[in-house]
């Protein structure tokens, strides 16, 4: 059984959302999961753990912001409500979609392309939240950081962080 962990999912490159989260989990001693890796230091190998870590962390951010097209990591959202869905209800994804790209460098038909992504996926990821208590949709950073915070002191309360729950 893996150690229980916060998995910071989402849009990567040079965004630096993960900052603040980051800076408030090693404040906590909250133990977490970051696959954005210095340039130069990525391996093969990451892809397992990386995966690994999508798969079984009790706490699954995943933001699409408005940095980069984000069109890989909205593919990656519906692999995310499924496995919180299926594999154990005791887990959390929280998702943030901006609802525009703003990638300055991205062209005019891929931003085009985003926004309709995103908004297809946005409101899949509406629907399956009404129906499941373990997918949230925040409108904010500033709302994700503390919602999970809120969830994870609920789960060590409650004792699910870190227990074998597959139901």
């Amino acid at each position: 059984m893996s150690t229980p962990t916060i998995g910071l999912f989402g849009t990567c490159g040079n965004s630096r959302w993960r900052e603040p989260f980051v800076a408030a989990y090693r404040a906590e001693g909250i133990p977490f999961f970051d696959p954005q890796l210095p340039p130069g230091t990525w391996t093969p190998g990451c892809v397992a753990e990386e995966n690994r870590h999508l798969a079984e962390d009790d706490l699954v951010l995943f933001p699409v912001t408005h940095e980069s097209p984000g069109l890989g990591s909205l593919g990656e959202v519906g692999f995310c409500a499924l496995q919180a869905i299926r594999a154990n209800r005791f887990r959390q994804m929280v998702f943030l979609i901006d609802p525009e790209c703003l990638d300055p460098e991205a062209t005019e038909a891929i931003r085009v392309e985003s926004n309709r992504a995103r908004r297809l996926v946005r409101s899949k990821i509406e629907a399956e939240a009404r129906h499941w208590h373990n997918i949230h949709l925040v409108e904010t950073l500033d709302t994700m950081l503390s919602l999970s915070l809120r969830l994870w002191r609920i789960a060590v309360e409650m004792g699910a962080i870190g227990a074998d729950r597959r139901a």
